[in-house]
This record gives structure tokens, C-alpha cells and sequence, in this order.
């Protein structure tokens, strides 16, 4: 699936929207500001205007990058070390997203083991060995909007709303 981007920009006139396709129907997503609240909250309606959500809106980091990333062919699993410390416990298995890497095999949002302060592996399932990464990428913990809602991702990163990965 490819990666759908929407710009942010907020509007003193109207909320800004966009219509996105999760799980191949269209909705209805706007941005509005809460006076109470004090923050952004995101609603998403049907094509009818029936409500689906309408939650905080919840920024994702934007990654830290990958140093290495290879394949283990004798452990069926992708290796990788991050270029600083990832901050993530040794020994727990977290669900983070590998973009940017070439090749996209390594691409995803993976189970991942956390080996050590800043190295890690998962189990991707490659039919084939893809070699070593010749651009590594990013590895981010992405807060999906949609996880209760739908099986398409809605992450909002670096000012933009990415529907899909």
C-alpha cells in the first residue's frame, strides 16, 4: 500500500480537511481546535456524515535513524542498529515502523525485539535475501489514530497527516 500524505496547515476560517481512504471506503477527516481543551482534536465522518471518531490529535516522533540494517539468513530475521540510542528496554518487543530503507522489504510496521541500547531485530518474512540496506531509513514508534477503527493507519508526523505504509 502506498503512503497517502495530507499537509496540515491550520486555518483561522474554516478546519482544514481532507478525504482519505481507510480500509477502501472514503471519509471525511477535519482538524478542529477546542477552546476547552486547548489542543487540536481530529474527527473523521462517512461520506454521510455519520461520526466515527473524534479523538486528540496526537503527534508521532519523527524516527531516529538507522545506522545498519541486514538480513540474517541463518535466523530468518532483519538486524539493525540505530545511529544513537533508541531508548527502548532490552529484551521488549515493541511495534515500530522501519521507513526510508531501500530496499523496501525492510520497510514496515514490525514486532520488534529489542536487543540491545541500540540495536534490535525482527522476524520480516523475506522470500528472498534483499542484502544489506544501501540507505537504512528511520526507526519510529508511530501512534495510529485509526487502530480502533480501522486496519488502515492514520499517523500524524512532521506536520503531516500519512495515511497508509
Amino acid at each position: 500500500m502506498t503512503a497517502a500524505l495530507y499537509p496540515f496547515i491550520p486555518s483561522a476560517g474554516s478546519p482544514p480537511q481532507f478525504t482519505p481512504t481507510f480500509d477502501g471506503e472514503q471519509y471525511r477527516v477535519s482538524v478542529v481546535w477546542g477552546l476547552f481543551g486547548q489542543r487540536y482534536y481530529v474527527t473523521c465522518v462517512d461520506m454521510n456524515g455519520n461520526s466515527i471518531y473524534t479523538q486528540p490529535l496526537i503527534e508521532s516522533n519523527p524516527g531516529l535513524p538507522i545506522q545498519s540494517l541486514a538480513w540474517n539468513a541463518l535466523q530468518n530475521i532483519a538486524q539493525g542498529t540505530t545511529a544513537s540510542p533508541h531508548g527502548y528496554a532490552v529484551g521488549a518487543t515493541v511495534m515500530l515502523t522501519i521507513s526510508g530503507a531501500t530496499p523496501a522489504q525492510y520497510n514496515g510496521t514490525w514486532e520488534v525485539l529489542i536487543t540491545g541500547p541500540s540495536s534490535f531485530s525482527y522476524p520480516a518474512g523475506f522470500s528472498s535475501d534483499p542484502g544489506p540496506a544501501q540507505m537504512p531509513g528511520t526507526l519510529s514508534y508511530n501512534i495510529n489514530m485509526n487502530a480502533a477503527y480501522f486496519d488502515t493507519p492514520l499517523v500524524y508526523v512532521n506536520g503531516s497527516f500519512v495515511v497508509g505504509q
